[in-house]
């Protein structure tokens, strides 16, 4: 398989996914285990004990979802960007 290089930026971690939503862990958890459409991870780290997720796949995934809380994501979401 060939190398795929990402910037760190790029990566997100399920607690920074659900810190950017404004849910807790245990909501991302859920998504992850129970939305088929639920981005792939990229990578996994710490001995295979957390996924790195891509964070515009992430965001487009969160986007078309019809929830709204109150995280980063969602305030970007209600400015229209």
């Amino acid at each position: 398989m060939p190398a795929v290089n990402w910037e760190l930026a790029d990566l997100v971690s399920p607690a920074d996914i659900a810190e950017e939503c404004g849910v807790g862990k245990s909501a991302v958890s859920n998504w992850i285990a129970r939305y088929p459409d639920f981005p792939q991870p990229l990578a996994t780290v710490a001995q295979g004990k957390t996924a790195l997720f891509s964070r515009k796949a992430v965001t487009e995934w969160y986007d078309r979802k019809e929830w709204q809380h109150d995280g980063p994501w969602s305030k970007r979401k209600s400015a229209g960007t």
